[in-house]
């Protein structure tokens, strides 16, 4: 099949028929599958450009592995495979736009008979959906937004944009687009409003935020997102043995700036035991079982510990034998492998016989007892 043919073939594809997310990513594989076999290198006699196939939004990176030269056309369909099977991904919608805004002149190179006006109206009314999209993305990107406490309209933080308030404190973007929107109620028990709209109505608050900032003071989010009882999904609590609470976390990664690690943290709560002296749960978990004990660390109006002490790591041990090489007869018996350092022996030369790796070590058999 040619390259214009399996071309043709989507896009009367998605003409014709009332597709799902699944089947627009199939026909994009399907896409990628067939260009890859081009190669990555350029061709001389073709204009072509290089795509990413796991687009850097959703992690993807410049390895050859994920890259694939497409025609201006491939590429065009390619991205709008992609907004089709991620319709309320706007950046995805932003992709496309930006590569239809470029002059005709760049789609020559590729094909003289192409025409984007014409890929559009094959694709029936697709652009129009897309330039809304695009440009309320573009609109919005970089503009500063305030969170605020719901109620007393409270500023709690100011950021650059959307994107700023989700890498720092966690905030789903589409969350506070749609709160913005008054498509819904709260983001993570919180308010968002662009500064701009913000000042004109709330500017006493915001005077009183920036007063307080340039004094070193700073609200802490957390507390009115455990008010309004819709903490972030990966927030944290610690507990001691009784099951106080002596600490609630907006994320595994805010505790590593106590000295918590996350990946041994995230241990401790699937196993249940110890880290840095207290026992840990995801929030949503431990209120569903301990919601009085949340209530009470609320109520009582402490500060989140911040200071931890290193849990001692306890070693299970093993009494290892020293035996007669003939006879397996016990000789002698040492508490650990450790302690046979003690009587002069190599504690890794025993571990070796003892794994099967060595048949004795100075004239001895050595083994564990159960």
């Amino acid at each position: 099949m040619k390259d214009d043919d399996i071309v043709e073939t989507i896009i009367k594809e998605v003409h014709d028929n009332k597709l799902t997310a699944y089947n627009y990513i199939s026909l994009y594989l399907k896409l990628i599958e067939k260009c890859k076999k081009r190669g990555l290198e350029k061709i001389s006699e073709q204009y072509t450009e290089l795509h990413h196939i796991l687009p850097k939004s959703k992690g993807g990176n410049d390895s050859k592995d994920n890259l694939v030269r497409l025609t201006v056309k491939e590429h065009v369909l390619a991205h709008i495979l992609l907004y089709l099977a991620y319709p309320k991904d706007d950046l995805f919608a932003f992709s496309v736009y930006c590569l239809l805004k470029m002059g005709n002149t760049r789609y020559r190179k590729s094909d003289k008979d192409f025409s984007k006006e014409e890929l559009l109206d094959k694709l029936s009314l697709l652009e129009i959906n897309i330039i809304e999209t695009a440009r309320r993305y573009s609109q919005r990107q970089g503009k500063p937004v305030v969170c605020y406490h719901i109620s007393s309209k409270k500023v709690l933080r100011v950021y650059k944009s959307a994107r700023e308030a989700n890498e720092l404190d966690g905030f789903r973007i589409e969350g506070i687009y749609a709160f913005i929107a008054q498509k819904q109620t709260e983001v993570g028990g919180c308010g968002f409003c662009y500064l701009e709209e913000f000042k004109k109505t709330n500017g006493d608050e915001l005077d009183e935020y920036y007063e307080n900032l340039y004094n070193g003071f700073l609200p802490n989010i957390d507390e009115y997102r455990v008010e309004s009882g819709r903490i972030h999904k990966r927030s944290v609590v610690a507990f001691d043995e009784s099951g106080t609470v002596v600490g609630i976390y907006g994320s595994i990664r805010e505790t590593e700036t106590f000295g918590c690690k996350e990946k041994s943290l995230e241990k401790a709560i699937r196993t249940k035991c110890k880290h840095m002296g207290y026992y840990w749960d995801h929030y949503d978990t431990f209120i569903e079982n301990n919601p009085q004990e949340i209530d009470n660390f609320i109520s009582s109006g402490k500060e989140n510990i911040t200071k931890f002490s290193k849990t001692k790591r306890v070693y299970k041990t093993k009494t290892v034998a020293k035996c007669d090489i003939n006879s397996e007869k016990i000789i002698e018996t040492f508490s650990s492998l450790r302690s046979v350092k003690d009587s002069g022996y190599d504690p890794a030369s025993v571990w070796k016989v003892i794994a099967g790796k060595l048949s004795k070590y100075r004239g001895y058999l050595w083994k564990y007892l159960i």
